[in-house]
C-alpha cells in the first residue's frame, strides 16, 4: 500500500499484518497522542517531525525482533539522499535472534503483537506499553524513547518517502525489500559470533588470562562497517558481532569467575533463528 501526503509516499507491509497510518488517516492523531502520552528516559519527539511521520500497528499477531525503515528525501538540487533508521542494538535482541533465549513480554526493544510505534525522519517512538498490564510494566521506567540511525547534518533536507524497509519477526520470518541488506548481513553474522565464542572458549580452557582474552576482543569492538547499498548513508554496522563482543566483555569485566565461559557455552550450544521470508497474511 502506498499513501501520499505532502508529497511523501508511504509503504507499509500490510499484507503482513504490518500497516502505516499516516498523517491524512482521521486516527492518525489519536494514535501519535496515545504513544506520545508515555513519558521516556530520553525525551519526546519533536513535534515538528510529526506531520511527516507515520504510527506503524504490529497487526501481525507476532512479535516483531527487530525492524529497519529508510527515508529518502530531497535536497532541492537534484541530490535524493536516503537514510536508513533500525532498533537493533540490545543484548535482548541479539539473544533472541542467536537463539539463546526466547521472546519475554515487557522487554521493550521488542514490539509485542497488537503494540504500534511512531516513525519519524530521525528515530522510532514508543513502546509495549500500550499492551502491556500494569503487573507486567517493568518497575522504574525501563523503556527507553526510541531508536536512532543515519540522516546527516548538510543541507535542509525535504522527505519524499518513507519505507518499511525489513522486519523480523519472533519465528525467524521476514518481510519487506531490505534494501539495507540486513538479512545478509545477519545471515553471515551468525556463523562468524559462533566461531568467535569457540575461539575464545578454546584459549580459555588452555589456560589463558582475563587479560588476554580482553585483548583478543578489544580490536573487535572497532570492527569497521561493511558499505551499504548506493545512495544509503551509514553502512551496515555489524550488529550482532559488536554486540557479541561487548556483552562478552561485560562478562569479563564484571561476571564471576566461570561466567564468561558458562556464556560462550550457551552461545555454541544455542540454535539460531532459521530466517525466512514471511508467508503473507491470508
Amino acid at each position: 500500500m502506498a499513501a501520499v501526503k505532502m508529497q511523501i509516499a508511504y509503504h507499509d507491509l500490510a499484507d503482513y499484518g504490518l500497516p502505516l497510518v499516516t498523517p491524512d488517516q482521521p486516527e492518525f492523531v489519536d494514535l501519535v497522542a496515545d504513544i506520545l502520552s508515555r513519558p521516556r528516559r530520553f525525551g519526546n519527539c519533536p513535534p515538528e517531525e510529526i506531520p511527516t511521520a507515520a504510527v506503524l500497528l504490529n497487526r501481525s499477531g507476532k512479535t516483531i525482533v527487530t525492524l529497519s525503515f529508510l527515508w529518502r528525501f530531497t535536497d532541492g538540487e537534484g541530490h535524493a539522499p536516503t537514510s536508513r533508521f533500525s532498533n537493533l542494538g540490545s543484548g535482548t535482541q541479539f539473544d533472541v535472534l542467536s537463539g539463546r533465549t526466547g521472546v519475554v513480554r515487557g522487554q521493550e526493544s521488542l514490539i509485542l503483537p497488537g503494540s504500534k510505534r511512531l516513525l519519524t525522519e530521525r528515530g522510532m517512538y514508543g513502546d509495549n506499553r500500550d499492551v502491556l498490564s500494569p503487573e507486567e510494566v517493568p518497575s522504574g521506567g525501563g523503556f527507553l524513547g526510541g531508536s536512532s540511525g543515519s540522516r546527516g547534518n548538510g543541507a535542509p533536507l525535504s522527505p519524499t518517502e518513507l519505507q518499511l524497509d525489513i522486519v523480523i519477526f519472533e519465528d525467524g520470518s521476514y518481510a519487506g525489500p531490505d534494501e539495507w541488506g540486513m538479512i545478509a548481513g545477519l545471515t553471515e553474522e551468525v556463523p562468524q559470533e559462533r566461531a568467535l565464542a569457540e575461539k575464545i572458549l578454546t584459549v580459555l580452557r588452555g589456560g589463558a588470562s582475563p587479560g588476554q582474552v580482553f585483548e583478543m576482543l578489544r580490536p573487535l569492538a572497532r570492527m569497521e562497517r561493511v558499505p551499504s547499498p548506493p545512495g544509503i548513508r551509514g553502512g551496515y554496522h555489524r550488529p550482532l558481532l559488536k554486540g557479541f563482543v561487548h556483552q562478552a566483555m561485560h562478562q569479563l569485566t564484571y561476571g564471576s569467575e566461570g561466567q564468561l565461559e558458562d556464556w560462550l557455552t550457551l552461545v555454541t550450544d544455542s540454535t539460531p533463528l532459521a530466517l525466512r521470508p514471511a508467508t503473507p497474511l491470508a
